[in-house]
């Protein structure tokens, strides 16, 4: 032992307690006391000292001092002096090991006795015991025994939380919470825990007959949480020997509730249920509990044995392993080759291994999750057991078995599809895709064993209700088998013995047909004929005809009346020729019946401007010369003979008038008249032939023709009138609400984006009560939605529109219709006017001729030049013949520039001064204005309907006569009066008189749909219908609608529902009274004219014949009308590609290249002396409108008037479709499209293929037209209609051009 001694190096030791109290109490104070260091003092004065501290602190043994009663306790031996210097020694200069109380280990240093067992409970019982930690493990102990004991326990673990409080007699009263804090301040755990721990760490471990009595004790809380798990385990152990189980895992729940005799007739659920409530991450509560306390899993004999004897056996529980295991032996037992062979009769028999018990409960616990999954239960089971798929051999060699009824729900598809393989391959076919319902029914195939695949076609017919070849694609869809490309179709209908041809997609017959007529020579399969069909052996089928399609089709047809060739081309979606194939023209609904080259008079012109290059006029009159020129220079047209030889003097005569009566006389060679007029009359031209007659006026009404005429039935007019309801609920649904996202406030318009699209002229109120017309609807690539030009009423500041988030859009199609429903109702019963009658078809119209027509002296018309115009005036005498009974319709086709708003202004002054109320309709505000700047310089009573006309309206005086206008409409009173609209601005209008019409005026009606033009004609009696089908037709309705309506409609439905009613009705030949207007006012150049009607109107427009041209003679017209009017600007003459290229925005295009072209031929143009206001640049498309207008502005410098420049590009840019029914003296076109794919292949160009836009923008122009575009992509176009246009075009150059 160390003692204190070698803690002093030198110097002499306090070895006396007296001299060392005498210096702390300073007892003689008459010297100053010695320097003192407790280091100095001696181990036996140390002791003594502490001996002294203790008996003053009435302490048996210094160990018990406690350390605060050294620094805070004055002691009487002290003089009232604290030993705080003594405490600070011990504290600081002392050596201690960790965890040794400072007084303790001191005592230890100087052999201090240990207090006795005795001491130490006397000491408790008469002290705060400063600190639990202090006190020996032994003592500890043994207080522990002696609570327990006190208190009647056998062990101190069956001490609560609660006994540490009470106050023991073995203490003195004192009670032991001190202790326990001691211990729960060192451990952490659940109630209980503590006491557990504070039992081992005194030595006190219970042994299991403790626990046991402690579990069983009647008088204790169980805390199962500090019960070892040793002792649990074999709690659990011993629980399942006594019912019978060799493992704790083999218990079920029910077992847990039995009592054990081990535990005094307690069972263990109180102990499990504390587990049920725990994630146990998909375990069972009893594998749960067992995992917690290392419990070995089961083996296949436990598991045999849990199944054998629980009543309701969990086989969710079951691993993977002894599942198979149990399938595996089960199969052996059935004598089954494989698992996967069992069927439900199977497990219904008892197992022997599993003690007689059936595998029932198996199945039908996993029967509806087999169902969810579309598997059949057995091999939805064999498949979670791991048990491996029978390969495809076992499968044949199960369905080849004369007694096999394997259904084919259980057949995997990989063996199904092998199957079919097989079949092909036996029957010599070179794809299953060629398999027939037939070859599947009828068919025993040597690879079954005879065996036929009826049960696999019903089968499958009974999932999906397919017949025939549809089934068999869907069957091989579902299975993978690949899909074939068309010539890989091709290539096996071709090396295939037989073809079934309802297997052959839709896609490859069509493919098949087109290379059919290409390998014929026929420009389009539509041109092919029942020989073609049936005998022409094609080289692409190794010489097999097309015979078995043909007849394929004709066994579906319905009818007599239908020609299966027609049907063919219909069921195959194959689109009608747009390009004639006799005449070579332009295919439009109006040369459908032409036969033969020379029906077009288009061709008959070329034909005559060719000869004319060749022979003088004077050789033509004689039709014999003509056709012997015409073969000798090579000129000679197959049919032409056909056509002239039939006809008489005076018929050639009326025939070669109608070609060269727009020629002026000098080209001719033929003098100018006495008047000083160059066109040709019909009866100079019978002079020169030598003919005496007077020719007579021309009848240019086609009359209907009742006689030769039918009636559709009453219930196809209804079905046809619930196809267009059907549609407008669709709509209505769609977009009753749409949500919309506000973009921007551009010059005056509101953009907003959208997700479905709106018709432009719709109008649509906001979540803010805001009125918008839709300007312009596109669609939005980058993103799904499409972008909205909103017109506002009234405009409004761009933060007036910040709340904007939902547009509604219902209110003109639930008019439109309830309208329909109404009209249905009248059609059953029989009660529509005489009008709507004849439109449906419920009845024909009366016979008229020229002589029945009321005869209006020419000096009656209010325009006294209309009657110059011989078709202009038939068309006034043919509407003021019209009656409300026989005769209630005439429909007016007016190309452009032909006068239709002339005419029908001297229609309704006409019927106006007859004391008739006129109402007259157009689909936009534009027209309607057209009409209202007509009637307004007529000083008649006017009423223009609509809401908000100050904004709807360009002309400022329209607010005058609108029906707003309580003044003027007060001054009309009930007086007749000609009252204009749009069809929904009419009837929403709020300010209009009630009265009745007499004849409705339906002016650009072929850009109405059917149920608005349907909804206008129930406003009048009698109508005339205006338009022009080969311009641009109604919006299209929303393909979201019409996919809605029918997810398989083909192209022809789709077009036939986007078509007017005007187009509808012109084109049903004697059912109407019709006329075309054919004299083009618009234009001063007839080149121009001649074109336009070549291209689109198969040369019926003529030109004027009273305008400047023909009053000049040929030298002095070719200054006032250069060659070159029409101006071709290719662009693909610019060698850089990427400098003229298109640029993609949004769904719409623009082209750099030409919006600066632009620019330079406006200026070049106003150098020539135009007017910037008589200039105007139109284009397809959106995007490169607004680049114009961008590179207008960045050029504003080279304009001398940029006041002029700002107008021009306000007013003068427009896309194609917003300048319909508008016209210019000199008009620009920028076609956009530009785009380059690889070498021969065709290019896009979008809607460019709509020739009736092409033919908007073509007939703009009065006196010059500039057409910028890359000819080279257009003329290589995608669409043989955009070709052919483009071809057009582009030969105008070089194209010489006498026949006009």
């Amino acid at each position: 032992m160390t003692g204190l001694k070698s803690l002093c190096e030198k110097d002499g030791l306090y070895e006396d307690l007296d001299g060392v109290l005498d210096i702390l109490t300073r007892r003689n104070r008459s010297s100053r006391p010695p320097a003192f260091l407790w280091s100095r003092v001696s181990d036996t004065v140390h002791r003594e000292l502490l001996y002294r501290i203790a008996s003053e602190l009435n302490l048996p043994n210094p160990r018990l001092i406690p350390s605060k009663a050294l620094e805070k306790h004055s002691f009487s031996f002290l003089n009232g002096a604290s030993l705080n210097g003594l405490y600070s020694y011990y504290k600081t200069g002392m050596p201690r090991k960790p965890g040794i109380h400072i007084i303790a280990g001191i005592c230890n240093k100087l052999d201090i006795p240990q207090v006795s067992q005795e001491g130490w409970l006397g000491f408790i019982r008469n002290n705060n015991l400063f600190s639990w930690g202090n006190v020996p493990n032994p003592i500890k102990r043994e207080i522990l025994c002696r609570a327990a004991s006190e208190l009647g326990y056998p062990h101190p673990i069956f001490l609560n939380n609660d006994d540490f409080s009470r106050r023991f007699h073995f203490l003195g009263g004192k009670s032991l919470t001190g202790l326990y804090t001691y211990y729960r301040n060192r451990y952490d755990g659940a109630r209980g825990i503590i006491i557990r721990k504070m039992c081992e760490a005194l030595d006190l471990t219970p042994s299991k007959e403790v626990w046991i009595a402690y579990i069983t004790s009647p008088d204790t809380n169980i805390f199962w949480d500090i019960i070892p798990e040793e002792i649990i385990r074999g709690i659990l152990y011993d629980a399942a020997e006594q019912l019978g189980y060799s493992n704790p895992r083999m218990f079920s729940i029910e077992d847990l509730k039995v009592g054990l005799g081990e535990l005094n007739g307690m069972s263990l659920y109180s102990f499990a249920s504390r587990y049920f409530a725990k994630d146990k991450h998909g375990s069972r509560n009893i594998d749960f509990i067992c995992d917690q306390f290392h419990i070995p899993s089961l083996t296949l004999k436990d598991w045999f044995s849990m199944i054998s004897h629980q009543r309701n056996f969990r086989w969710d529980l079951i691993p993977n392993p002894c599942l198979r295991c149990i399938l595996w032996r089960k199969a052996g037992e059935a004598g089954k080759e494989h698992p996967r062979m069992l069927k439900y009769e199977d497990l219904a028999e008892p197992c022997r291994f599993l003690n007689n018990k059936t595998l029932v409960s198996l199945y039908n616990h996993h029967r509806p999750e087999a169902r969810k999954a579309n598997r059949d239960t057995i091999q939805y089971i064999c498949s979670l057991a791991g048990i491996p798929a029978m390969n495809t051999v076992q499968w044949i060699r199960v369905l080849s078995q004369p007694d096999s009824k394997t259904s084919w729900d259980r057949i995997p598809e990989d063996v199904t599809k092998y199957i079919l393989y097989q079949a092909a391959k036996e029957l010599r076919l070179q794809n299953p895709r060629l398999l027939d319902y037939q070859d599947l029914c009828t068919v025993r195939f040597d690879f079954l064993g005879g065996k036929t695949l009826s049960g696999l076609y019903t089968h499958y017919h009974e999932k999906q209700g397919d017949n025939g070849g549809a089934l068999v694609q869907n069957l091989c869809d579902g299975l993978g088998i690949p899909a074939l490309s068309n010539a890989e179709w091709i290539r096996m209908i071709a090396d295939s013995s037989i073809c079934h041809w309802e297997n052959v997609p839709v896609k490859v017959q069509r493919e098949i047909l087109y290379r059919a007529a290409s390998e014929m020579g026929l420009r389009h399969p539509r041109l092919m004929g029942t020989r073609e069909f049936d005998s022409v052996p094609l080289s692409f089928l190794n010489g097999k005809t097309l015979s078995g399609l043909y007849y394929h089709y004709a066994a579906r047809i319905k009818g007599k009346d239908n020609r299966i060739n027609e049907f063919v081309f219909d069921q195959l979606s194959i689109p009608k020729m747009e390009i004639h194939p006799k005449t070579g023209r332009l295919n439009t609904l109006d040369n459908s019946t032409q036969t033969k080259y020379f029906d077009s008079l288009a061709n008959r012109k070329d034909f005559v401007n060719e000869y004319l290059k060749r022979f003088p006029f004077t050789d033509l009159l004689r039709k014999y010369t003509t056709i012997r020129n015409a073969r000798e220079t090579g000129i000679y047209r197959k049919g032409l003979i056909t056509v002239l030889a039939p006809m008489s003097p005076r018929g050639y005569m009326d025939f070669l008038y109608e070609i060269v009566k727009n020629v002026p006389r000098d080209e001719l060679g033929i003098r100018k008249r006495k008047d000083g007029n160059y066109s040709l009359q019909k009866s100079e031209l019978y002079q020169l032939a030598g003919i005496r007659e007077k020719p007579e006026i021309p009848n240019r009404i086609h009359f209907a023709d009742p006689d030769g005429t039918s009636l559709p039935d009453r219930d196809s007019i209804l079905q046809s009138l619930s196809v267009y309801r059907e549609i407008l609920n669709i709509k209505i649904k769609m977009f009753h609400l749409v949500p919309c996202r506000f973009l921007v406030l551009y010059e005056g318009s509101c953009i907003c984006q959208v997700k479905v699209p709106l018709n432009p002229g719709d109008v649509i109120t906001d979540n803010l009560d805001n009125e918008y017309e839709v300007s312009e609807c596109r669609e939005k690539k980058t993103e799904d939605g499409y972008i909205l030009d909103l017109k506002p009423f009234p405009e409004q500041e761009e933060s007036a529109y910040a709340g904007m988030h939902s547009l509604s859009w219902d209110s003109n199609d639930s008019i439109l219709y309830d309208y329909l429903s109404e009209l249905q109702v009248e059609v059953r019963n029989n009660t529509l006017n005489p009008l709507l009658s004849v439109v449906l078809g419920l009845k024909k119209e009366g016979h008229l001729t020229s002589d029945s027509l009321v005869q209006l002296p020419d000096d009656a018309f209010y325009n006294k030049t209309l009657p110059e115009n011989e078709t202009q005036k038939q068309a006034v005498q043919l509407s003021l013949s019209l009656d409300e009974e026989i005769n209630p319709l005439a429909i007016i086709h007016g190309p452009p520039g032909t006068g239709k708003t002339t005419l029908i202004e001297e229609i309704a002054l006409q019927s106006y001064e007859r004391g008739e109320n006129i109402l007259i309709l157009a689909k936009t505000n534009v027209a309607v204005d057209n009409i209202l700047e007509k009637l307004y310089k007529d000083r008649v009573p006017i009423m223009r309907t609509g809401n908000h006309i100050e904004k709807k309206s360009s002309l400022p005086y329209a607010p005058i006569f609108s029906t707003s206008n309580a003044q003027y409409r007060s001054a009309i009173g009930d007086a007749n009066c000609i009252t204009l609209g749009t069809p929904m601005g009419f009837y929403l209008d709020r300010n209009k008189r009630e009265m009745s019409f007499d004849l409705l005026i339906i002016d650009e009606a072929s850009q109405m749909d059917i149920p608005e033009t349907l909804f206008s004609l129930g406003m009048a009696q009698k109508c005339i219908i205006i338009g022009d089908h080969l311009q641009i037709p109604p919006f299209p309705i929303q393909n979201e609608v019409l996919l809605e309506y029918d997810p398989d409609i083909n192209l022809e439905k789709r077009e036939k529902l986007q078509r007017s009613l005007f187009e509808k009705l012109i084109t049903e030949r004697g059912r109407y009274h019709t006329l075309f207007l054919d004299v083009n006012y618009r234009t001063e150049n007839p080149h121009m004219i001649s074109f336009i009607s070549d291209l689109i109107y198969d040369g019926r427009l003529c030109p004027n014949h009273n305008s400047v041209y023909y009053s000049v003679p040929k030298q002095k017209r070719k200054g006032l009308f250069p060659g070159q009017t029409i101006e071709i600007v290719d662009t693909s003459e610019i060698a850089d590609i990427r400098a003229r290229q298109e640029t993609e925005q949004d769904s719409t295009y623009y082209n750099l290249s030409e919006a600066m072209l632009s620019v330079k031929k406006v200026l070049d143009l106003l150098k020539e002396g135009e007017k910037l206001s008589d200039i105007c640049i139109i284009t397809p498309y959106k995007a490169h409108a607004e680049k114009l207008k961008e590179i207008f502005l960045k050029h504003e410098k080279s304009f001398r008037n940029p006041e002029g420049l700002h107008r021009f590009i306000e007013k003068n840019i427009y896309t194609i479709d917003s300048f319909q029914g508008r016209e210019q003296r000199n008009t620009i076109i920028n076609w956009v499209r530009s785009n380059y794919g690889l070498p021969g292949m065709p290019t896009r160009t979008g809607f460019l293929k709509d020739y009736r836009r092409v033919n908007v923008a073509l007939s703009r122009a009065k006196r010059k037209l500039i057409l910028i575009g890359d000819y080279e992509t257009l003329t290589q176009s995608e669409n043989p209609r955009v070709r052919h246009i483009f071809t057009q075009i582009k030969q105008i150059k070089t194209k010489q051009k006498i026949v006009l």
